[in-house]
């Protein structure tokens, strides 16, 4: 059982750890020019979160200006996505930490 527990460990801190770098290996001209808003596709109109998987990737890509031009709530948006990025990091290093030393003990 423990063993099941640290490869679960193991596999959601690959895919936390991966998921930055494959934001940041992807060209962003392959979002540029798309609309991933359910919003917008089924009505038409804009809501406010808008633009802000290509304001992310921009920032991701360093590239601010872009970034504000797609949405400016990414300014308060991306901390507290790499907050709850870093709290949900931490969680799963603590969780494997002690199943690892709990196990030892054993």
């Amino acid at each position: 059982m423990k063993n099941k527990t640290i490869t679960h460990c193991f596999l959601k801190l690959s895919v936390i750890l991966l998921a930055p770098i494959i934001i940041i290996l992807t060209p962003i001209s392959i979002i540029e020019n798309k609309s991933f808003c359910l919003y917008t596709n089924l009505f038409g109109f804009h809501c406010p979160g808008c633009g802000m998987t290509r304001a992310i990737f921009s920032i991701m890509h360093f590239q601010f200006n872009n970034a504000i031009r797609y949405n400016r709530l990414v300014i308060l948006v991306f901390p507290i996505l790499i907050y709850y990025w870093m709290q949900y990091f931490i969680k799963i290093l603590f969780t494997l930490k002690e199943e690892i030393f709990h196990g030892t003990r054993n």
